[in-house]
């Protein structure tokens, strides 16, 4: 019995030291940040703010991303609904690359909160929050990972996050032969 506690408690302490944020979007343990609702009134203020890109500018010290933001899940990912609390803007020191970092795609940043930018979105005027950004994750689309599962000799599934659905590779049609039976009806 102690030693079915002993691995419980292992597992617990073992657990509880894996962060589910990045790396590139952890911060100090009592860091209090700012929710995108709240920008305007903490300007100097650390946050982590994400969403998809909607546009990408590259100017002569700075990368800027215009974002639509959306909730984040615990792992500080972007949750995928409908629902936003308007845009942003992202400024990142050198150059993010627009064919990497394009339309479409989710991001998380952590940075400081700067000051509101004018703007517009098509004809009508908007006010950007910014943030100035430390670090920046991308990440990958829901739709671009395939699944598979399979069974193993054991006959336990198994998944495989690689594998690829390429018909032109592989012949997926099985002979099926049918068999008449013996007996015959009356």
């Amino acid at each position: 019995m102690t030693k079915k506690i002993f691995i419980g408690v292992f597992f617990l302490v073992f657990l509880s030291s894996c962060s589910l944020v990045p790396e590139p979007l952890e911060v100090e343990k009592n860091t209090v940040l700012v929710p995108y609702t709240d920008a305007t009134n903490n300007i100097g203020a650390t946050a982590r703010w994400g969403g998809e890109i909607v546009n990408i500018n590259i100017e002569p010290e700075y990368t800027v991303l215009e974002v639509v933001q959306k909730s984040l899940t615990n792992t500080s990912r972007p949750k995928a609904d409908n629902e936003s609390a308007g845009r942003f803007k992202l400024y990142y020191k050198g150059l993010l690359d627009p064919v990497i970092y394009k339309k479409g795609k989710n991001i998380t940043a952590l940075g400081t909160i700067s000051d509101v930018v004018s703007g517009k979105i098509g004809e009508l005027d908007y006010s950007y929050p910014t943030l100035v950004v430390q670090n920046i994750y991308l990440w990958s689309n829901p739709k671009d990972v395939r699944w598979a599962v399979g069974y193993n000799s054991h006959f336990r599934t198994y998944y495989n996050p690689y594998y690829r659905n390429d018909y032109s590779r592989h012949n997926s049609s099985r002979r099926v032969s049918i068999k008449r039976s013996h007996r015959t009806r009356h």
